[in-house]
């Protein structure tokens, strides 16, 4: 029997080549000591050391002329196996460390190999394959779950055997007029990939089996071959990524050319040719990565048409070597992060779409990248931002976002203990930004500033969102009368200053000889009340003002704004961005002048008002008075 029956052996892929004839036993041969060097005049060149399982008539001779070209050399071959007490005296089933010049044309060679990798070569049953075990003839492999393994034949041709997966290397006479002897890879179940120049010794090309279907490659115009053949339950598949080959099954011959594939249904004929998906763009971990996590998140781009992916990882840049293999559905996932833990090590990573037909497309080419890390960090980056300069925080009552003043900076505070911060992204209004221009400055007025990170274990943080507004600009200033309303804005200054501006938030009195009063000893008294952003002048007696925000003397036409005790000029300071954070300073001067012909009172009041980021604004006003005749009497009884 070639291979159990049992469900695991069904479950794996082997290898069967048939090979020419052994060479022919040399006789009469004398044990020689394993030192003794070999002729002068034999070509001593190696590519590497091999294994060799001894089977039924062999000796020492005929294997180093089959492996080294010259059965001179094999007190070499001899020196390398001490155990070997008799080298004329084998035993079929025993192992052999050979020296190898050229991989025979009869033979391959097990390259590459990982996980569990198992092989039968008889006379020995199943056991645990060796890198650079020599395959003869009949000789079989399997591979188990996120195994794989890659055989070299003599012309270089390669064959990487995937997971699960179990195939055979035999050769067998092709019937008719003229007999053509041509290897033959029998896939019993599983996946393998043919690549290379995909011919024999003799120049045939090689037969690809899949149960009741036989596909025969054909090379490019650039004589390569690169095809993919997948044996399962109830039929089988074939993917021509370099060359063409034919596919037949139920007496039915196809022609599948090159980036085409087919399927074949158990007893039925092939289906006709479909082209190949492309390959998926790869997009993270980016090549030459340095992750400091064993699960890294895999990541790539849909691909229109795929009905899911095969994600490979693998300790070699042709997928040779498989450490972890996943089928993901498409739906919306495009990406992948490993259930199991990555080796720590440097690593690559491929990503191939399938068609709902089942046919697989182009594979990506491999991302190269490094596992520095065992540790199992699954924690985003803590994300937090400062602010330098002018600025007010969030006050819940007061501002709801960051107030940042002129020269204000944003600070990204971003941390993670365990893997490191591998990139910070940045935007503004929802546009991605540098470093610098996320930092400040910005325009005048409302903005959101993002920030997100990304550890070394692939891990990203909820994006961070602060919204804030970028104040530059002064307090306003603007007055009105008590029992009237809003009179007008007041031009700010922002390079006036006061020598002592008023700090107290209280109530001042201020005494003055009263200009439009009869009898010289009444005075009038000015009240100024003061809470820190507005202020309030009142007079002790009705009289009427004009208020200028200059020097310029008013004529007795202008004045008419009617004042008393119970209604006074209001200063109000207000800050669109600070909101009540500001500061109005104020300072007062009270003198009699004579404008024109008459006297008045004049008040020269000075203003300055500061937000909570220093941005300041002041002005002066001259508040003029009059004396309250009858018609300013009875305004005040209706300011109608």
């Amino acid at each position: 029997m070639r291979i159990g029956t049992t469900p695991t052996a069904l479950r794996l892929l082997g290898l069967v080549v048939a090979l020419p004839g052994l060479f022919a036993t040399t006789s009469g041969a004398q044990p020689a000591p394993a030192n003794a060097a070999p002729p002068e005049d034999v070509d001593r060149s190696v590519i590497y050391e091999a294994w060799y399982v001894v089977r039924p008539g062999d000796t020492l001779e005929a294997i180093t002329q089959r492996y080294l070209g010259d059965y001179r050399r094999w007190e070499e071959n001899w020196s390398l196996n001490p155990q070997l007490r008799n080298p004329h005296n084998l035993t079929p089933g025993e192992r052999l460390r050979i020296l190898l010049r050229s991989i025979p044309d009869e033979g391959a060679l097990l390259t590459k190999k990982s996980n569990r990798v198992e092989n039968e070569q008889p006379p020995l049953s199943w056991q645990e394959a060796r890198l650079r075990d020599v395959m003869k003839p009949r000789d079989s492999v399997r591979t188990f779950e996120a195994s794989s393994a890659e055989l070299t034949f003599g012309d270089d041709t390669r064959l990487t055997v995937s997971e699960e997966s179990l195939v055979f290397l035999d050769r067998k006479l092709t019937t008719g007029p003229a007999p053509v002897s041509r290897d033959q890879i029998e896939i019993v179940v599983g996946q393998a990939d043919l690549g290379g120049r995909g011919v024999d010794s003799a120049g045939e090309a090689i037969e690809l089996i899949l149960g009741e279907a036989v596909a025969l490659p054909r090379p490019s115009d650039a004589g390569q071959i690169q095809t993919r053949a997948r044996k399962e339950e109830g039929g089988a598949q074939l993917m021509a990524y370099e060359g063409g080959s034919t596919l037949a099954a139920s007496g039915v011959e196809i022609d599948v050319p090159q980036g085409m594939g087919s399927s074949v249904k158990e007893g039925t004929p092939p289906g006709p040719p479909e082209k190949l998906l492309p390959a998926p763009e790869q997009v993270a971990p980016e090549d030459g990565a340095r992750l400091m996590t064993p699960r890294p998140e895999i990541e790539w781009r849909p691909v229109e048409g795929a009905a899911g992916y095969f994600v490979e990882i693998c300790l070699d840049e042709d997928c040779a070597e498989l450490i972890a293999r996943a089928k993901v559905a498409s739906g919306d996932l495009h990406s992948w992060r490993s259930e199991d833990a990555l080796p720590v090590a440097d690593l690559f990573w491929r990503v191939t779409a399938y068609s709902p037909s089942g046919l697989d497309g182009y594979p990506s080419g491999t991302e190269g990248f490094t596992v520095a890390s065992d540790s199992e960090d699954q924690i985003p980056p803590n994300l937090d931002v400062s602010a330098s300069g002018p600025h007010l925080p969030p006050r819940t009552g007061l501002n709801e976002m960051w107030i940042l003043g002129p020269g204000a900076t944003l600070g990204a505070l971003v941390d993670d203990s365990q893997t490191g911060v591998e990139q910070i992204e940045y935007a503004v209004d929802g546009e991605p930004a540098t470093a610098d221009a996320w930092a400040g400055p910005w325009q005048p007025g409302a903005h959101e500033a993002t920030l997100t990170a990304v550890d070394g274990a692939g891990n990203r943080a909820e994006a961070l969102r602060v919204p804030f507004v970028y104040d530059v600009e002064a307090p306003a200033l603007s007055w009105g009368v008590e029992g009237v309303g809003f009179l007008g804005d007041i031009a700010t200054d922002a390079s006036l200053t006061l020598a002592n501006p008023e700090p107290d938030r209280s109530k001042k009195i201020f005494e003055v000889d009263d200009p439009h009063s009869f009898w010289w000893w009444r005075k009038q008294i000015w009240t100024v009340r003061h809470d820190g952003y507005q202020l309030t002048i009142t007079p002790s007696r009705p009289v009427v003002v004009k208020v200028l925000a200059s020097s310029d003397n008013p004529s007795n036409d202008d004045l008419g704004v009617v004042l008393s005790p119970d209604r006074g000029i209001w200063v109000l300071a207000r800050d669109e961005g600070c909101g009540p954070s500001l500061q109005l300073g104020y300072e007062l001067d009270i003198a009699e002048e004579r404008i024109g012909r008459r006297r008045h009172g004049v008040l020269t009041l000075g203003l300055v008002a500061e937000d909570g980021v220093t941005n300041s604004g002041g002005a002066m006003l001259r508040i003029v008075t009059s004396k309250a005749g009858r018609k300013a009497r009875r305004q005040l009884a209706d300011p109608k």
